[in-house]
């Protein structure tokens, strides 16, 4: 399953418009998240993000976020 991270408005005339921007990535599936060196942070679902040094959930999201291949 993709998440999307979605835009919404009213036009003029009061219709609901949605823009796709762009696919959201949880941490959990992040390249950032790659790191062997806490492992054990998995077993109780966090996870160590390089690109901000810090312990996130593995369900978090950032502007960030690419996504594992495979």
């Amino acid at each position: 399953m993709k998440e999307y991270i979605v835009k919404e408005w009213y036009d003029d005339i009061g219709i609901l418009q949605q823009q796709r921007v762009c696919e959201l990535v949880r941490c959990g599936d992040c390249i950032h998240t790659r790191g062997e060196r806490l492992r054990r942070l998995r077993i109780v679902g966090l996870v160590y993000c390089e690109e901000h040094r810090m312990v996130k959930n593995e369900t978090d999201y950032c502007s960030y976020g690419k996504r594992l291949e495979g």
